[in-house]
């Protein structure tokens, strides 16, 4: 299902939602790499991973929906991907907090997948939007 871009103008309410938003992508970021290790028993499920990639999905459509606007759009992406990437990599007294395993690889690769599709998606609908503008 696809929305016609926004046309009219935005109150200054929108971006300040749509700010919220980001850095709800950007805390949620944080807590899925927290949550990462979680296990079972003895089996590990790193379902951080995928509520976290369905929350940086919604926050991309949502903050598109909000604005209107693609800059607005990525900065959910950009904010998660970069406390990701901050987290996983940092050392605290020698030792990473995350172990360069099968479930960070999925956790980073979630999001970025589901950063893609929302983009595309939102890229698709503000095309669209234009071209039905045009005529």
């Amino acid at each position: 299902m696809t929305e016609p871009a926004p046309t009219e103008s935005r109150s200054p309410i929108d971006f300040v939602l749509a700010g919220y938003l980001a850095v709800l992508a950007m805390v949620t970021g944080v807590v899925s790499v927290f949550f990462l290790p979680w296990r079972v028993g003895a089996t590990a499920v790193p379902i951080s991973a995928l509520i976290g990639a369905a929350v940086l999905f919604w926050t991309i459509r949502a903050g598109y929906r909000l604005t209107g606007s693609m800059v607005v759009a990525f900065l959910p992406a950009l904010l998660w991907l970069g406390s990701c990437a901050w987290l996983t990599t940092s050392a605290t007294l020698g030792f990473g907090l995350v172990i360069g395993d099968w479930r960070a690889m999925m956790l980073l690769g979630l999001g970025v997948l589901a950063a893609a599709a929302a983009l595309g998606a939102a890229w698709g609908t503000h095309l669209t939007g234009r071209v039905q503008a045009a005529r």
